[in-house]
């Protein structure tokens, strides 16, 4: 699936799957609480990218782990 005007998203169920292991898995990779840049590292993505999926609807899933791991950050 392509963004309007865009390069082709490597946006994939395997990538939904790996950001719920950090989600759920943080310590693993040196992190004392989940964040985005955290996840931006293990997706190898930017951040602009990760907060771009995010935001879109079709991406329902990817939005949930991103809302709890701002709510960790924040709690």
């Amino acid at each position: 699936m392509a963004h309007a005007g865009g390069r082709p998203t490597d946006y994939n169920k395997e990538l939904v799957e790996k950001a719920k292991h950090y989600l759920e898995n943080h310590k693993e990779y040196g992190d004392a609480v989940p964040s985005i840049a955290g996840l931006a590292v293990v997706l190898e993505k930017a951040r602009n990218t990760i907060y771009d999926w995010g935001s879109q609807d079709d991406k329902q899933e990817f939005s949930t782990i991103l809302d709890k791991i701002l709510s960790t950050q924040e709690r």
